[in-house]
């Protein structure tokens, strides 16, 4: 009976573990560029500790075709923190990107989705117009974190919108 009891409460003690986070998540920024149209540039930035940086820009003006215009434009910036349910479910979706291939054209008047992820010891540049299938999710979960009501309007601050590195593909 003894036993029993000592397997049991090993076993109970063991399922009560916390479960390893699926990646060694540092950062994800997160950013969309201007169209022809109505599409609001957004700059996201989600850290390890859970906070967000966030800014967004009326889309209105192109800043590649009238960069005099820019500086008519307001940014509305904002900070938070991410809930641990959403947080959960973007290191979910951001440990599958390992196998998702980024490729098509940027070819027409939609914005571009820009991600750049750094987790594992890795910095992973992804870049397209139209997303594959399986980064569905992961982006729906990026907008989602944008429209998030519990952001405060802050000041100004800079959010990383760099290229990728040369050793690295598209």
């Amino acid at each position: 009976m003894k036993i029993t009891t000592i397997v049991l409460s090993f076993l109970l003690l063991i399922s009560c573990a916390s479960e390893k986070p699926p990646v060694d998540f540092e950062k994800i920024i997160f950013f969309t560029s201007p169209c022809f149209g109505n599409c609001p540039l957004l700059n996201l930035q989600v850290n390890k500790d859970k906070s967000i940086l966030f800014y967004k820009k009326s889309g209105l003006i192109n800043p590649k075709m009238y960069p005099e215009k820019m500086d008519a434009q307001e940014n509305e910036y904002y900070k938070g923190t991410i809930n641990d349910k959403l947080y959960n479910e973007l290191l979910v979706e951001i440990a599958k990107t390992d196998t998702i291939t980024y490729k098509g054209q940027n070819c027409c008047d939609a914005p571009i989705i820009t991600m750049i992820s750094y987790y594992n010891g890795k910095r992973k540049y992804n870049e397209t117009m139209f997303p594959p299938e399986g980064a569905q999710k992961l982006i729906a979960i990026l907008y989602k974190i944008t429209e998030s009501k519990d952001l405060v309007k802050t000041t100004k601050f800079e959010i990383e919108e760099s290229e990728p590195e040369k050793s690295e593909g598209k």
